[in-house]
């Protein structure tokens, strides 16, 4: 039969719950050898299913069951046990089978797909992804997910959210006296002592450097919450033994309490940072409590929303363009429209200066408008010099969840030329898809038909799932910045890079890296198989006319199309790997000594050869691939070369004997760049 064939598991089912049919594939997901010889039960499969929270099938959430009990569609992504008794996630979708007269037959059709590659890289994103991979504590990415779930656990019982904002006094001190690996110790000491001192519905965050955020629940009190904050100040500032040093920080926290202040989470956090500075002024090892009632805050917002509104009137605000380029091909597909006030006095402002307060005001869906209404207008001013490019578009979560901003995309796409696509695509943060997922999903779907093109703005800071990846169906993953610019010095973020990319792969989404701003950057990107880049690599935000001038002297890198030769292979990208490393390596070593030539302890570790991973792939792929070429054993002696050169370094330093010290850095640096040069010839002679 032809369903034998089909990677998809095809079951058939009678009305009473009995399997009528099941091909291999099918088999395997029910956790079957073979075909059973007697009519087989759905409960009996059924029994033997968990849900995506590790929770056993139930009738009510089996999707056959449902179907059978509800004559309509239902569907599921399920966790199976093969044979082996291997977990197996698979995605399972019931049909009632009809008749040619649309009547019900007595069948049910069962069609699953497996998706276990899809669900494990998503599981492996989210752990890098949301969690500090130092002290085990969240971080940023999930803080403004446990800061909502904190305000709603408020608003159910009537008690107190307080929201603070930590930096720890003195840590700077102890990084440059003891090193790096104290400073950890003492990081990871903190975040133990922050846990022993809060409840298990307590949320300790770790934001990155030396600051955390804490969200503490249930308060009936302000002084509740003071005794609260006494007791962690104490904890963390006990001693913490490091070899035979003692390290001691102290915190100074600010405080905000919900519902107090306001329900958004960037209020609340913007607030108790400024709370948190009130602290450190006053003497440290203290904290300081914000107040939401001052009114001359309220009236200076006021003011100035008055005046954005103004200036909107007068026609102060304007486009600037910035570039987005196939870095496989080297054209340049779009732009982003991103806005700026062109103030009379001050001149342009980004807009950093303005938007946070409006985003939470309806100013914003009329500057929103004009946004959509400009950059339209400026494409066919584009077209009519011949000129076709997507134009990308920011939504604020306000404008996005409006009543009328289905009716806004229909009349901007009744006012295109016959016969033009439409140009603009619509850029919406993950984290304002999420608060109202149904809605944004229905109103992506109900605009698809006037071919408006969707982007996930700083795609991995929220916290969205796959099942809401696929809900939305957009067209675009923008990775947020903050990943693409340190993921050359943090393993953590190219991780997440890597993962991202991967997902986009699994849903058919194109992928736009922002906030590129070298080559090593552009080349890492090409090589992980990345689309699309933006940044300062490529060009700064610019105004229409310089864009024009821009684009018509524009040519790609020639280091691109090298960087596109090189990195067909996966051996090939983690060749690349290692030579960034290599260059990062000695970039540290160089920094450390401008920063202070006479001490080793914040050079990189003193690593043997063996230890290294260019060691590690010359004795395995690079020999198995290069072993014919004179070429990798003579980087081999170099790479020997620079380990026992760089020891030799650390030697002298360390003996004071500065003259011999200065000389061996340059002997190193030359060494290296030999090191690193060979390294680039085996990439581009890797074909």
């Amino acid at each position: 039969m032809l369903c034998q064939t089909m990677v998809e598991g095809i079951s058939i089912w009678y009305a009473d719950g009995k399997l009528c049919y099941a091909n291999d594939a099918a088999l395997k997901l029910f956790g079957l050898v073979e075909a059973p010889q007697t009519s087989l039960h759905y409960t009996e499969i059924m029994t033997r299913m968990f849900d995506h929270n590790r929770a056993s099938m139930t009738n009510e959430t089996f999707p056959l069951s449902r179907t059978l009990r509800g004559d309509k569609t239902e569907s599921n992504t399920l966790i199976g046990t093969t044979v082996k008794h291997l977990p197996i996630w698979f995605h399972l979708n019931a049909y009632p089978i009809t008749n040619s007269d649309q009547s019900l037959a007595p069948l049910i059709l069962c069609v699953a797909h497996e998706v276990s590659d899809v669900v494990e890289r998503s599981l492996n994103l989210s752990q890098s992804a949301y969690y500090d991979n130092l002290t085990g504590l969240p971080n940023r990415s999930l803080l403004h997910d446990r800061i909502k779930t904190g305000i709603a656990h408020s608003k159910r019982n009537g008690q107190i959210l307080a929201v603070c904002m930590m930096d720890l006094d003195g840590f700077k001190p102890i990084n440059d006296t003891y090193g790096h690996e104290a400073g950890d110790e003492v990081l990871k000491v903190t975040a133990s002592r922050l846990l022993e001192n809060m409840r298990g519905d307590d949320t300790a965050v770790r934001l990155g450097g030396d600051e955390f955020v804490l969200l503490i629940n249930d308060l009936k009190s302000e002084d509740e919450c003071i005794l609260a904050l006494n007791r962690i100040l104490s904890s963390v500032s006990q001693p913490t033994p490091f070899g035979d040093a003692v390290c001691q920080v102290t915190g100074s926290m600010g405080v905000t309490l919900y519902p107090n202040d306001s329900s958004e989470p960037d209020t609340l956090l913007r607030h108790s940072d400024q709370a948190m500075y009130k602290a450190k002024e006053r003497g440290k090892n203290d904290f300081e409590m914000f107040d939401p009632t001052l009114a001359s805050r309220h009236r200076a917002n006021k003011s100035t929303l008055s005046r954005i509104a103004k200036a909107l009137d007068k026609k102060q605000f304007k486009l600037f363009y910035q570039p987005q380029v196939n870095c496989q091909t080297g054209e340049v597909v779009g732009v982003e429209a991103l806005i700026r006030w062109d103030h009379p006095v001050l001149g342009i402002r980004p807009p950093g200066e303005f938007l946070p307060l409006v985003e939470k005001d309806d100013t914003i869906i009329a500057l929103g408008n004009w946004v959509i209404g400009e950059a339209l207008a400026q494409w066919q001013r584009w077209q009519a010099e011949g000129l076709d490019l997507t134009i990308s578009v920011n939504i604020s979560a306000r404008q996005l969840l409006h009543k009328g901003f289905g009716e806004t995309l229909q009349r901007v796409h009744a006012s295109l030329p016959n016969g033009h696509s439409n140009p603009l695509e619509l850029e919406i943060l993950e984290t304002a898809a999420l608060e109202d997922l149904n809605s944004v999903a229905r109103l992506i779907n109900n605009s698809r038909q006037m071919d408006y093109k969707y982007a996930l703005d700083d795609f991995g800071t929220g916290y969205s799932s796959l099942a809401h990846l696929k809900h939305l169906s957009v067209n675009t993953l923008k990775i947020d910045q903050s990943y693409v610019r340190d993921m050359l010095d943090d393993p953590g973020d190219m991780a997440i890079v890597q993962g991202i990319l991967g997902i986009s792969e699994a849903f058919n989404a194109t992928v736009v890296a922002e906030g590129v701003e070298n080559i090593d950057q552009v080349m890492m990107l090409i090589g992980m198989g990345c689309q699309v880049i933006q940044g300062y690599a490529i060009a700064k935000p610019m105004s229409h006319e310089k864009f024009a001038a821009w684009l018509a002297n524009y040519n790609s890198n020639p280091v691109w199309k090298a960087a596109r030769d090189t990195y067909p292979s996966r051996g090939q990208f983690d060749l690349l790997v290692i030579e960034v490393a290599h260059r990062h390596w000695f970039e540290q070593i160089q920094r450390s000594l401008q920063h202070n030539p006479t001490n080793t302890a914040q050079m990189p570790p003193l690593e043997s050869y063996d230890q290294c991973k260019l060691t590690s792939w010359y004795h395995g792929e690079g020999s198995k691939h290069h072993g014919h070429k004179a070429l990798i054993h003579d980087m081999d002696a170099n790479h020997r070369k620079v380990h026992d050169k760089y020891k030799r370094l650390c030697e002298q330093i360390d003996q004071k004997d500065e003259i011999s010290a200065m000389l061996t850095i340059k002997e190193l640096q030359e060494l290296n760049n030999t090191l690193i040069t060979a390294i680039h010839q085996l990439r581009m002679h890797d074909h």
